[in-house]
Order: structure tokens, then C-alpha cells, then sequence
């Protein structure tokens, strides 16, 4: 019984600069995978797709709730369904039983002296 060999060199398909050419795919593919940007903290420094346009100058708002439920930073921040601004942090209140949450909000949008802040669900799924 004869057994089988696996081809080499030339016969194989590769030449030398094939062979170049996959070693500097294999590097590059790999050598992008371990690229972490500066000043990348996790995944919560990533947008969320459709984000509210924040302008040039955003100002940023601070609200005490009792409850924030799903809350996640990079949220829309709504006003009459439209969208102005952005959860930008979430922390424990002053007293220990609230949540502070700061959000960013467009430069253009004048929020009423008398604004109050009240957390809704989106959608069905709870978002």
C-alpha cells in the first residue's frame, strides 16, 4: 500500500513570495487584534449606535434618582421623544439610597429652569 504525501515547495502552490505574502496577512491580522487604542478603558467608551448630536459645546446636567433601573452610561437622553443628549455617569448619591447621574447635553438645547428628570423604558424589551 503506497501512502500519501503532502507536496512541498513549488508543487505545494507557494512560492517564496506567496510564502512572504501569507507570513505578512498572518501579522498583520494578528498584530490588529492585540492594537489597543490609548485612553481605551472598555466597552462602556464605545457609542451606541444613533446617539444624540451633542454640538460643539455640550453642557453637562446632574439629576438625583431614586431608582435607575437598566441605566447604562452612552443612553439616550430624551426630550418630548427627541433625543439631545447622553448618560455620561452613574454613581452612588450623596445619601447612599439615590443614584447621581450626569448626562451631556446639546449646546443648543435650553433645558427649563424647573426641568425634572423621569426614566421610562423604550421599547417592549425593556431598553
Amino acid at each position: 500500500m503506497k501512502r500519501a504525501t503532502l507536496p512541498r515547495g513549488r508543487a505545494a502552490g507557494l512560492t517564496a513570495g506567496g510564502l512572504a505574502a501569507l507570513g505578512l496577512v498572518l501579522a498583520l491580522t494578528v498584530g490588529g487584534v492585540t492594537v489597543v487604542p490609548s485612553g481605551f478603558d472598555g466597552i462602556e467608551d464605545l457609542p451606541l449606535p444613533g446617539g444624540a448630536d451633542l454640538g460643539d459645546h455640550p453642557y453637562t446636567v446632574t439629576a438625583e434618582l431614586q431608582d435607575v433601573l437598566s441605566l447604562v452610561p452612552h443612553s439616550a437622553v430624551r426630550v418630548n421623544d427627541v433625543a439631545v443628549g447622553r448618560i455620561t455617569g452613574i454613581e452612588l448619591g450623596e445619601d447612599d439610597w439615590s443614584a447621581r447621574v450626569t448626562m451631556e447635553i446639546n449646546g443648543e438645547v435650553r433645558l427649563p429652569a424647573d426641568a425634572t428628570a423621569r426614566l421610562e423604558q423604550s421599547s417592549l424589551l425593556g431598553e
